[in-house]
């Protein structure tokens, strides 16, 4: 029997542990065998984890996959802006005599990114809320509709503020989408649709409220990029101003939109497409 240095005898298993060997069968504090180890709390390393299966177990072995890298930079938003920003800039520099080109910097000037980390990476970050008498809300063309319109649109009914409804980046729909005509116009009608749709919804529990016409002038389609806006009213002005043509330029708005051709033969509006395709 050997002793301890406490002067107590040890057993014959403490002293093959201190000899540095276990039993077959015992455990000496490592793990020896699968049957030790504890599925349930087992630690996974976050780069050994798996979150989504290989192209080959959706697909199979005999399937020839592509896999395509994301090369976004960070500095881009995966939700492309709305040009709120390039619009108040646009609006400012409309209205006011004043240079937004700073030689410092070398770089426009954004007069509504007052933080200095949106003046770096050029994109608005966050909003302030003001005091208004008045909502402008701002579409996208291409994109349409986004979660934060609907809420904004409820936000001003709430508040019983007349909004009128930018739908900016029209250019898009020609540069990006390259629709025909026709397809722009019925884009540009769903999404007019969409916001009454939003709008309707809102008043139901705060009473009537104008909805969104063209015929109101209280739609505005433009390319804050490229610096143009228009109504149908001021489009018709325009068109008229340009063409000295003597005739009524609020009728000839009325007939820009809607169900409503131009005949050439006659030189007239009617609700019938002409012979040949409207």
């Amino acid at each position: 029997m050997k002793t301890s240095l406490t002067g107590m005898p040890k057993t014959q298993e403490e002293g093959e542990e201190s000899d540095g060997k276990a039993p077959p069968g015992a455990s000496n504090g490592w793990i020896t065998a699968s049957n030790d180890v504890d599925m349930d709390n087992q630690i996974v390393l976050a780069e050994d984890k798996k979150y989504y299966p290989t192209a080959e177990e959706v697909y199979g072995e005999d399937v020839d996959t592509l896999v395509m890298d994301d090369e976004q930079p960070l500095e881009q938003p995966i939700i492309k802006p709305y040009g709120k920003t390039v619009f108040m800039d646009t609006l400012v520099e409309q209205t006011h005599h004043m240079n937004k080109f700073d030689e410092n910097s070398e770089k426009h000037m954004r007069y509504t990114d007052t933080r200095i980390d949106e003046q770096k990476r050029r994109i608005s970050i966050k909003a302030i809320p003001m005091l208004a008498d008045g909502a402008v809300l701002i579409v996208d063309a291409a994109e349409g509709m986004m979660v934060n319109t609907e809420r904004a649109i409820r936000h001003a009914i709430q508040e019983r503020l007349p909004v009128v409804v930018v739908i900016n980046k029209v250019d898009r729909l020609i540069t990006e989408l390259k629709l025909p005509p026709k397809d722009a116009y019925h884009k540009l009608r769903h999404t007019l649709e969409v916001i009454n749709n939003h709008v309707s919804a809102a008043t139901t529990t705060v009473g009537n409220v104008p909805v969104i016409d063209l015929a109101a002038g209280n739609v505005c389609f433009a390319s804050a990029s490229a610096g143009w806006s228009f109504t149908l009213q001021s489009f018709a002005k325009l068109y008229v101003k340009l063409h000295e043509i003597p005739f009524d330029a609020e009728k000839f708005a009325s007939r820009l939109w809607g169900d409503i051709y131009y005949h050439p033969d006659t030189r007239a509006f009617k609700r019938k497409p002409p012979a040949g395709g409207g």
